[in-house]
């Protein structure tokens, strides 16, 4: 202990240099690193502090992060010790985190691993007052004293006190502090350590009390205990040993064994220490000593300091073992079995078989060795009642004879019953000492009982353990006997057991009732052994469950149906949740379908508008202007279209911000009243817990004013829709609800599909609803609906809620049309797409180089560079996409701006991976200026 505290304050002082001199320019990790490895050995173990040790060069890394060190030292550091990232590993494995305090406005600056032992999120630099505030109350003035010290004289601290960590947990921590100079020798700041003993601290808090606990432990043992050195002297004696060897054991350390008891010296108790010591091997055994008349069980354990020596008194034991011969002899011919087992010797212990007669081993199959010692339990296994060996065990904890029938098992692994008497055998004390178990073999008579009760036992218990509304039917009288389950599940109160197979029969749906009447007919007259149907089971509602019901046939030896028995599961949940699935299985892949369609679609309209929007601004002729303003309006319309198709394909490009839902529906109450009509009445019922979420705004209120035009259809004499809003858990619920002529199953199905509609030829899209149900979805959210022919329709569309999220403003256009002469890449596979971008840029003055792929690309950023811009396509041929190439950009060139094109992508993120948002197909002429203009500026603001 001596050496580990001189290499631990050698090692505090080699540290303490080593940070002085990374402090002063004289950086030398060897010094430090040094310093912290011998500071550290004394108190962790090897594979701890190997770990500290990469601990100092993080500290050295954050000195050069601040500018402390100079360069070629950083440079000589990083050749000498590899990444920060196994530095930062090393700090958390060691739990060592560092901090200054700059003077003299002590403000106090946090490691990121100091900061993790704080248990606090990483923060700004904070106010000295405040880093005290973090320890406990208690250790404030010490802390503030070795601190001031410091700054007074500039001497080191290193100390250990508590901290109150930012779950209010507190916790043990090393606070070491260093004063570091200046160059006119004034102290400029104090820096350090903050190391993490609390685990330290609990262990040897642990060790203490189990060192306590154990020398308490082996005073009270039962056993009597001592240790003998190499010369044969008492080293320890317990309490238990003093009271058998009726001896002080002040009065026995530090003698020699053989001179304090002649008479171990001379038998065969110094043979078998001899030989343990000689043989480095336990010895057990058993003796009597004569001078203290009594009968003892010996083990010695041998060591590297001498012996061990357990010893426990068993004089009663052979006592007792001589009765039981007697007993033995006396009863070994006995046609019943005969078992007597000890007493437990302490409340709560176990018995142990001490003596078995040879019926026991006939009966049994194991031999007298094998059941000798061990407890009576060992003849029991799985199928033993539990509540019979209760009663027993309670018999026997009060000394109560009992009889009892048992199951247990033989050796060879057969079941076999007992019908046995246990009778408690009482000392002259009052307590039993043993048990005396007698019996025979009842096998044959309880199986014969087993089997009388077998079958009806076998419906009970199938009962029990199911789900299923079970039912057994007698098909000579019609009688159905079903368990608790109709009730249950079904809701039915007193089914009749007579003529049964009627009343089931009339709770079939009448569509479905002769198919499975006559297909259970068929079963029992067919030979088979097994039926299953599926249909409509009336409820005690009224209403119907879709059912799986499936039953046993029992035939008698002539093959004769007798009996049937089987279970009916309610199943509709299930095949709803199976309808919903292949729903949304259908509905992705037409999604797929229908956005590759509207992406190349968007390609070709990008053209179109392009052009159109050309020939518009510069063709003199005003017949042919007004052609291209009629082609740029048709084009308009099929991008709008193709808009359509893609949210509900889920790739719609979304704008989405945090929008309270209630405003939001509050905001369109007009245009939903004017849009319903005079005949069907708005209704309004906003929960103000509904919240925000976050969302397309525009998206939004066309998917309400959708779902309302639909519901104004569906009431053509007019009636009610109501909006109403909920917070159902993390979700935003909107509800909207009429009460028109609602829609039945096929038509529910297929709802969300594109094109399709129940309005009259030329009446709507077909595109309502799949919009809605592709925008919902891409926005995170599901949608659901509830109808019934007659009984109306309600919507749901549920979205993540937000707590609260800043609209970031929208960017305000002067309207001009700006160019530029800057060089721009344009990387575009589709050859129209491209010409048209390369010609509009081309005619606002910029210097264009085109590329047909992202590989190609890069290659000309190598050979032809510099360029100003890059604007590209997302979805491209080849290994590398759009989104990827820019990603590589920002690494090789992270000043040159990056504008991606997208016709269905993630335009969130994709704006975070080129720093600029998206434009989305099709876009104008004037958008692609815009957007080119404003990257190129914020990229030479950022300059």
């Amino acid at each position: 202990m001596r050496r580990e505290n001189a290499n631990a304050g050698k090692g505090f002082r080699i540290m303490v240099t080593g940070i002085r001199q990374c402090a002063t320019d004289r950086f030398s990790a060897g010094v430090l690193v040094g310093g912290i490895s011998a500071f550290v050995v004394a108190w962790l173990p090897t594979t701890a502090w190997l770990w500290v040790v990469g601990a100092a060069l993080m500290i050295a890394w954050r000195l050069r992060q601040d500018g402390v060190v100079p360069r070629d030292a950083r440079r000589q550091s990083q050749d000498l010790y590899g990444n920060q990232a196994l530095i930062e590993i090393a700090g958390k494995a060691a739990k060592l985190g560092g901090w200054v305090v700059h003077l003299p406005d002590r403000r106090i600056e946090l490691a990121d691993e100091t900061w993790a032992i704080h248990e606090r999120p990483r923060g700004r630099t904070i106010a000295f007052e405040e880093g005290i505030g973090y320890f406990a109350p208690e250790w404030r003035d010490a802390i503030t004293r070795h601190f001031e010290t410091c700054v007074a004289t500039g001497l080191p601290y290193d100390i250990e006190v508590k901290i109150i960590d930012g779950t209010g947990r507190r916790k043990w921590v090393r606070a070491i502090g260093v004063a570091i100079r200046d160059d006119m020798g004034h102290i400029s700041r104090i820096q350090g350590a903050l190391q993490d003993i609390d685990e330290r601290k609990r262990l040897e808090n642990t060790a203490r009390d189990l060192e306590r606990r154990l020398a308490e432990s082996m005073e009270n043992i039962s056993d009597a205990f001592f240790q003998l050195d190499a010369d044969w002297r008492f080293t320890y004696l317990n309490r238990q040993a003093e009271r058998l060897l009726a001896r002080q054991r002040s009065a026995l350390m530090g003698r020699l064994i053989w001179q304090e008891f002649p008479e171990a010296s001379s038998g065969i108790i110094r043979q078998h220490y001899e030989r343990a010591v000689r043989e480095s091997e336990t010895v057990d055994f058993e003796v009597f000593y004569e001078s203290l008349n009594a009968w003892f069980s010996v083990i010695a354990y041998p060591g590297p300091g001498g012996l061990t020596v357990y010893f426990r008194d068993v004089t009663k034991r052979h006592v007792a073992d001589q009765h039981l011969h007697l007993l033995e002899m006396a009863i070994s011919r006995i046609e019943d079995f005969v078992m007597i087992t000890k007493a437990a010797s302490q409340p709560g212990g176990g018995q142990t078989i001490v003596y078995v007669n040879d019926a026991f081993v006939r009966i049994t199959g194991y031999s007298r060795p094998d059941a000798l010692g061990r407890s009576p339990g060992f003849l029991q296994g799985h199928r033993t009642e539990l509540a019979t060996m209760e009663a027993i065990d309670r018999a026997i904890t009060r000394s109560r004879a009992i009889r009892a029938e048992l199951l247990n098992y033989a050796k060879d692994g057969r079941e076999y019953w007992v019908d046995m008497s246990i009778a408690p055998i009482v000392g002259s004390d009052g307590r039993a000492s043993h048990f005396v178990a007698t019996g025979r073999d009842i096998t044959d008579r309880k199986r014969a009982a087993e089997r009388l009760t077998e079958s009806e036992e076998r419906f009970a218990i199938v009962a029990m353990m199911t789900t299923d509304a079970v039912w057994d039917w007698d098909i000579a009288t019609g009688r159905v006997q079903w368990n608790s389950n109709i009730k249950s599940v079904f809701g039915h109160d007193d089914v009749p057991i007579e003529d049964g197979f009627r009343e089931w029969e009339s709770k079939i749906h009448p569509d479905d009732r002769a198919r499975v009447v006559s297909t259970v007919l068929a079963a029992i007259e067919d030979g088979v052994d097994t039926w299953l149907e599926e249909y409509r089971f009336r409820r005690g509602t009224g209403t119907y469950a879709e059912v799986l019901d499936q039953g046993h046939i029992i035939r008698n030896p002539a093959g004769m149906a007798t009996r049937m028995v089987g279970g009916v599961r309610d199943v509709t949940e299930t095949r709803l949740n199976e309808a919903k699935r292949l729903q949304a299985q259908r509905l992705e892949a037409i999604g797929q379908l229908t956005g590759g369609v509207a992406h190349d679609f968007n390609n070709l309209l990008t053209v179109i508008i392009g052009t159109a929007e050309t020939l518009a601004d510069e063709v003199a002729d005003p017949r042919l202007s007004a052609i291209a303003q009629l082609n740029h309006k048709a084009s308009r319309q099929g991008a709008a279209l193709t808009r359509q198709l893609l949210t509900f394909a889920g790739r719609q490009p979304l704008e989405p911000a945090s929008l309270n839902i209630n405003r939001t529906i509050r905001a369109m109450e007009g245009l939903l009243s004017t849009a319903l009509g005079e005949t069907v009445i708005l209704h309004l019922a906003l929960d103000p817990a509904a919240g925000h979420v976050r969302a397309d705004a525009a998206q939004l209120e066309a998917s309400i004013m959708n779902l309302c035009i639909n519901a104004r259809d569906a009431m053509p004499d007019g009636g009610t829709v109501t909006i109403s809003t909920a917070r159902s858990d993390d979700d935003a619920v909107i509800r909207i609800f009429d009460n028109g002529f609602g829609m039945d199953a096929e038509t529910r199905a297929k709802a969300f599909e594109p094109f399709f509609t129940t309005k009259p030829f030329g009446k709507g899209s077909g595109l309502g609803l799949s919009m809605v149900y592709g925008f919902v979805r891409q926005s995170g959210g599901r949608i659901e609906i509830e109808s019934e022919p007659g009984m109306g329709t309600t919507i749901f569309m549920s979205f993540p809620r937000l707590a609260s999220t800043q609209i970031p403003a929208e960017p305000i256009s002067n309207g001009v049309l700006e160019g530029g002469s800057e060089r721009i890449l344009v990387v575009e596979d589709d050859p129209m797409v491209r010409e048209f971008a390369a010609g509009t840029l081309v005619s606002l003055g910029y210097s264009v180089t085109c590329a047909d792929d992202a590989t190609e690309a890069l290659q000309i950023l190598k050979a032809d560079g510099p360029f100003d811009l890059v604007f590209s396509d997302v979805v491209m041929p080849g290994p590398i996409d759009g989104d990827a190439m820019a990603t590589k950009i920002m690494t090789l060139y992270p000043k040159l701006p990056v504008v991606l094109a997208t016709g269905y992508a993630d335009v969130e993120r994709i704006g975070t991976t080129s720093r600029f948002r998206p434009l989305a197909k099709p876009y104008t002429r004037r958008q692609l200026a815009e957007a080119l203009r404003q990257a190129i500026g914020a990229s030479q603001d950022n300059r």
